[in-house]
C-alpha cells in the first residue's frame, strides 16, 4: 500500500483538508503541527474538527488546518516548508477572519441538482 506509513496528509488541493490515519492519535497530529508552526516563527496555527465522520482509504477527512495569518500552506515538496505569503485569498473553505466571511449564493438551495453523467458533464463544457 501507498500509503502505509502516512500519519497525516495535506489535501493536494491545497483547500485546508488535512487527512489523519485512523491508527494514530489525531490530538497528538494536531498538536505537533501547531507547534511546527510556532517554532517556525508563525504561531496561530490551529486545526479544527469538521462535523463529518467520513473516512477514506483509512484517513479521517474530518480535519481542517487552519494556518497563521499571512501564511499558505503548500501541498507540494519543496525545500522551503513554511515561508510568508501576500496572497489576499484562497479557494479554502473556512477562514476565522471576519474580513473574509461571506454569502454563497445558490439557486438549487432547497433541492440539490441531479448528479450529471460523464457524457453530460463533457457536453456541457463543449456546448457553454
Amino acid at each position: 500500500m501507498v500509503y502505509a506509513n502516512t500519519r497525516a496528509a495535506y489535501h493536494p488541493a491545497e483547500n485546508g483538508t488535512l487527512l489523519i490515519h485512523k491508527d494514530y492519535d489525531a490530538a497528538e497530529i494536531c498538536q505537533s503541527i501547531c507547534t511546527f508552526f510556532s517554532e517556525a516563527g508563525l504561531p496561530g496555527a490551529s486545526v479544527v474538527r469538521l462535523p463529518v465522520s467520513e473516512y477514506q482509504q483509512s484517513f479521517d477527512i474530518g480535519w481542517f488546518l487552519l494556518p497563521p495569518d499571512g501564511v499558505r500552506v503548500k501541498a507540494s515538496p519543496s525545500d522551503r516548508l513554511v515561508a510568508r505569503s501576500n496572497k489576499a485569498g484562497d479557494h479554502c473553505g473556512y477562514s476565522p477572519l471576519a474580513d473574509l466571511k461571506g454569502t454563497l449564493i445558490s439557486n438549487h438551495s432547497a433541492a440539490r441538482p441531479a448528479v450529471m453523467q460523464m457524457h453530460e458533464i463533457k457536453s456541457f463544457i463543449l456546448d457553454n
